[in-house]
């Protein structure tokens, strides 16, 4: 059904807040000498009709009512303006409560989003260790094989706990009792860890992460957990999903024109132009399956672009065809998409107050 004109839904001219104050004083003259003096008339016992008001216009009595009305046009014209003000306080009031909401709604999605991943990749390394424990005999070498894979999901519950501390911590900067400070440190350790939580999701799909990093110090002011599990995990889970298996997912940093750049970029079904438009919109719908049918909440993506705007920065989408890689299943494109997020490198990095 079209959408109804917008012109039937003003309000009319008479009942709306913007009016002139003239307005007020006019009409309300008007009313009071075309309304309550012909009232008063027919009161007093006097005929009433349209030549006998207009003769009457210089009277006493029609000057009388006709000051009441505007009197009481002018009071009321008061009264609206400052309604019009109330109703401003009024709107300010509730666009403030929903950033607040948002704000909660984004942290109640770490929670749901972000930690279940890390919780899920602790399981499947756990998972692995007992099968293999019930298949091999303990050797020194599938003894080590079992150190290293307990190490890493202590690492992802570690991570996990972290994202917890990291919650409470926006909890209460939300809430003005705490600040969010951004230190300044290298970031490549941090690109290596984010791949490192989903290696073993990779590894599932036949999908290896590869790394690019300069081999000199790349620093940023940064809020670690928030890079590594919430900006760059969630790129690094989203391109494992959206990637075609035997592909690889390339994670690289880079430093350009003072800024410095983090790419994840992946070989499987393009986003369309009014996909990519809302992708980073938290009311939008963007969830889509992954290549194998993965599930998806739409959450992650929004987080991505709020969380690197809170450290000065931002994150862009590219999706173009890729010759030579295929098609999908269904006929389509495939289409070499990269996420980019671009953060203040240190030397264009200027002291401020810390992040509310």
């Amino acid at each position: 059904m079209p959408d109804e004109n917008p012109r039937l839904k003003r309000p009319p001219f008479l009942s709306s807040l913007d009016q002139p104050p003239a307005t007020d004083v006019v009409v309300g003259a008007l009313l009071g000498y075309f309304l309550l003096h012909p009232v008063a008339l027919a009161i007093v016992g006097q005929e009433v009709s349209l030549p006998i008001l207009v003769h009457s216009f210089s009277s006493t009595l029609g000057a009388y009512f006709a000051f009441i009305g505007m009197m009481t046009g002018f009071i009321g014209g008061i009264f609206r303006r400052q309604l019009k003000k109330q109703n401003e306080k009024l709107a300010e009031a509730n666009k403030e409560l929903s950033a607040a909401v948002a704000e909660r709604e984004s942290l109640l999605r770490i929670i749901s989003h972000d930690i279940t991943n890390a919780m899920v990749s602790a399981s499947a390394a756990l998972t692995l260790v007992e099968r293999r424990a019930q298949k091999t005999q303990q050797t020194c070498s599938t003894s080590a094989d079992f150190t290293e894979i307990a190490s890493d999901a202590r690492e992802t519950l570690a991570n996990a706990q972290h994202l917890l501390e990291f919650t409470k911590r926006m909890l209460a900067i939300q809430s003005g009792k705490l600040v969010m400070v951004l230190e300044k440190q290298d970031v490549r350790p941090i690109v290596a860890n984010a791949a490192a939580l989903y290696k073993e999701n990779a590894g599932k799909k036949n999908v290896d992460l590869v790394i690019d990093t300069p081999d000199s110090e790349v620093i940023c002011a940064v809020e670690p957990t928030v890079l590594r599990n919430t900006v760059l995990g969630n790129l690094v889970s989203n391109a494992v999903k959206f990637s075609l298996p035997g592909k690889a997912v390339r994670i690289s940093l880079a430093e350009q024109n003072g800024r410095v750049l983090f790419s994840v970029v992946n070989i499987g079904p393009c986003i369309p132009d009014d996909l990519a438009a809302d992708i980073f919109s938290p009311g939008a719908c963007t969830t889509r399956p992954g290549t194998c049918g993965e599930p998806g909440t739409g959450f992650g993506l929004p987080l991505v672009a709020q969380f690197a705007e809170k450290m000065d920065g931002a994150v862009t989408v590219d999706s173009v065809p890729a010759p030579g890689e295929g098609t999908m299943e269904d006929g389509g494109d495939v289409c070499r998409t990269t996420f980019t997020v671009s953060l203040p490198r240190l030397n264009s990095f200027k002291a401020r107050q810390p992040r509310r």
